[in-house]
């Protein structure tokens, strides 16, 4: 029913080379994946989750490869914390 998907990380190291991605729901599902998948390309990541602890565990491991890393804790629903976000 799905095909499979063919991912061309040349490709896509290419375009995302020296950016910076902000990815939310960064700790779990589909945001946690992507993480791992983007931490060997030279990139800054910006992690945005509830939860900080996964975050700061997450950190630690993809500053062992190739990205540089920030994480930021805050829950998305509150406007506030939105706020914060974009002032950072």
């Amino acid at each position: 029913m799905f095909p499979p998907v063919h991912l061309n990380e040349k490709k896509l190291r290419s375009k995302l080379q020296e950016k910076t991605i902000l990815i939310t729901g960064a700790s779990f599902g589909i945001g946690e994946k992507l993480t791992y998948l983007l931490a060997d390309m030279k990139i800054h990541l910006i992690l945005v989750a509830r939860t900080e602890e996964k975050l700061l565990t997450m950190k630690r491991e993809i500053e062992k490869k190739v990205a540089k890393v920030s994480v930021f804790q805050a829950d998305l629903r509150n406007s506030e914390e939105i706020k914060e976000l974009l002032k950072r």
